[in-house]
């Protein structure tokens, strides 16, 4: 064999070697993503790992101390930062370090963690997991909603088993528009039969003799508005309540917030704080209750398009803090929008769930006013108020609360309530003019507005997962309520001082 021949000494045209250039090109185009994603995948599964090991941690913790607070090193109670009982950083083992390990808050009941990319490392889509009680061992579960956020956080969320619940919570009193208290609590609230006490305000409470002792609730007539009353089960003490809901004609939503417990055991003065959706159909007698209420300032989160429809000269002349919150992602015309769009009122309910993350991670602007407002507030009532007291007024009332430290649970339950109190029979039409599209009529339009007059729970979900997200995206809740609200320790020590007062 000639091996010399021009058949045996051809050497690699430059076409043959683009051309397995490009197939390397090709293979390691689908190759590095795939082992990209494998990486991102382990960290967020040592991520998960470490958050576990330090939910333990904390569970040691509490079994020591009887309390999730003091676990961390920042906070004026060590209840957030990085944790003081724990490796503040993970993956747990190796030199390499991808997260932070925070914890983003702490009651004596519940706590949030998080795992925080730090500066400078890959910062993928993470999956925000939620946490899960299982007998005594927290389990980190399946991503929460779609499985991203975009803050690149890995979050953890645990409540104890059975939290005790305010129980402020347990008990119901309304004040109907026929000017009857009507009183009712649940088994939670303790031994049976219950006493009932009255007074003017908590501090004028007759303890001499009760107005009535009963077993599942009562009626109480003939008594102004307001009224305080103290609830004292069997065996158990006194608990000091207002009327959570005062459904006077034409009165849209309308509550006191007052009453909920704070994590440095001091509670929200009843009388003083209050929300509501509008009030332009308070009737003149209704009006004449209004102003026993003592508002002399309204928070009205509408924009002044919305207020010329639904106005309402409030006795007194409060004083008006405009705020003027979108009623929908972008303008007043976005629901208009999506009734011409879509005829799924599933679609309608996942926007508005939607819509309560922007109030949460976007809109912050607007509630450092409402601080503002509260922080500037005088003598008197103060009134949070917008259409129907639902989202934007929840979304307010959420983060007012969790200023003056009430807890986790009680702020979903406040929140839920308007599911309870809102009145879509009677709230159906206006919405409907509201929201009225050429391209539909009232049959048509009505299954679209629905979610609008509801509180589902997943609005409530959608709102606490944002939250979530903005806690860790500031390394903690105080540092949130600083960084996105203007609530520095001395700005949140002036609302705790207005308006909460020593149990």
């Amino acid at each position: 064999m000639n091996l010399s021949s021009p058949r045996f000494s051809r050497g690699v045209t430059l076409i043959e070697l683009m051309a397995v250039v490009a197939a390397v090109a090709i293979l390691a185009s689908l190759a590095y993503p795939a082992y990209e994603e494998q990486m991102r995948k382990s960290r967020r599964t040592d991520a998960a790992g470490a958050l576990t090991s330090l939910a333990n941690a904390m569970e040691r913790f509490q079994i020591a101390n009887g309390t999730y607070v003091g676990a961390g090193t920042t906070g004026g109670d060590r209840s957030t930062g990085a944790p003081g009982i724990f490796p503040t950083q993970a993956p747990l083992d190796g030199e390499r370090k991808y997260y932070d390990l925070r914890i983003l808050s702490a009651s004596r009941t519940d706590y949030v963690l998080a795992a925080i990319p730090l500066p400078g490392s890959p910062r993928p889509q993470t999956a925000n997991f939620a946490s899960t009680a299982r007998g005594n061992a927290p389990v980190v579960g399946k991503p929460a909603g779609n499985g991203l956020s975009p803050h690149g956080v890995t979050a953890c969320r645990r409540a104890r088993d059975n939290p005790p619940m305010d129980p402020v919570t347990s008990i119901e009193i309304i004040r109907t528009a026929d000017k009857v208290y009507r009183c009712n609590w649940s088994e939670a609230f303790g031994e049976q039969p219950v006493q009932v006490f009255a007074g003017a305000t908590p501090g004028s409470i007759d303890f001499q003799s009760p107005l009535v002792t009963a077993q599942d609730g009562c009626a109480l007539h003939g008594l102004p508005l307001p009224t305080c009353f103290a609830l004292v089960p069997r065996h158990g003490r006194a608990v000091i309540s207002g009327a959570r809901h005062l459904a006077l004609e034409g009165a849209t939503n309308l509550r006191d917030i007052g009453g909920y417990a704070a994590r440095d055991g001091r509670r929200v003065k009843w009388g003083l704080l209050f929300r509501s959706g509008h009030l332009s159909g308070l009737s003149a007698v209704a009006r004449e209750e209004f102003a026993s209420l003592g508002i002399r300032t309204v928070c009205d989160f509408r924009l002044e398009a919305e207020r010329v429809h639904e106005n309402a000269l409030l006795p007194n002349a409060p004083k008006l803090s405009t705020i003027g919150v979108p009623p929908g992602k972008a303008d007043q015309h976005f629901f208009h929008r999506l009734f011409e769009e879509t005829s799924d009122p599933e679609r309608v309910a996942a926007e508005i769930a939607a819509l309560l993350r922007v109030y949460v991670l976007d809109f912050a602007e607007y509630f450092r006013r409402m601080f503002d407002t509260l922080l500037n507030h005088g003598q008197g009532g103060i009134l949070l108020n917008c259409s129907a007291g639902k989202e934007r007024t929840g979304v307010g009332v959420v983060l007012m609360l969790m200023a003056l430290g009430v807890p986790r649970s009680t702020l979903r339950h406040e929140f839920l309530l308007s599911h309870r109190y809102f009145p879509i029979a009677a709230e159906l039409g206006r919405v409907l003019r509201k929201y009225a599209v050429p391209s539909r009529d009232d049959a048509s339009l009505t299954p679209l507005v629905m979610p609008l007059l509801e509180t589902r729970e997943s609005y409530a979900d959608a709102l606490f997962e944002a939250l979530d997200l903005a806690i860790a995206s500031c390394g903690g809740e105080d540092e949130m309520l600083s960084q996105r609200y203007g609530l520095g320790p001395e700005e949140r020590r002036q609302l705790r001082e207005k308006f909460t007062r020593e149990e």
